[in-house]
């Protein structure tokens, strides 16, 4: 993962299914591979092609909750919301986090 930024590929290039490296990270719990993304530029605010998806909501929706403090630390907006969804917030009440 390290040498994939560093030769000038793209941070965050969509999957078939609109999501990101930091999406999937966000998603999977992968805390190292989620820090070298934000470090490398990865945008913690994209929003994938699914409502509600951006990686702070997919961490929030998984439980997994050092995730999203990482991700807010790296100025992920926690008041963003696809119209008709929750905000993060709303989103870890809701699961119960």
């Amino acid at each position: 993962v390290d040498m994939i930024p560093s030769k000038g590929a793209e941070v965050d290039p969509e999957n078939n299914h609109g999501d990101t490296p930091l999406m999937l990270a966000a998603r999977k719990y992968h805390q190292q591979i989620a820090k070298l993304l934000l470090a490398k530029g990865a945008d913690v605010n994209k929003w994938g092609k699914r409502p509600s998806q951006t990686p702070l909501l997919l961490a929030i929706g998984c439980g997994h909750l050092e995730m999203a403090r990482l991700l807010i630390e790296s100025a992920a907006d926690v008041r963003a919301s696809a119209k008709g969804n929750a905000s993060p917030l709303i989103a870890a009440i809701k699961a119960n986090h």
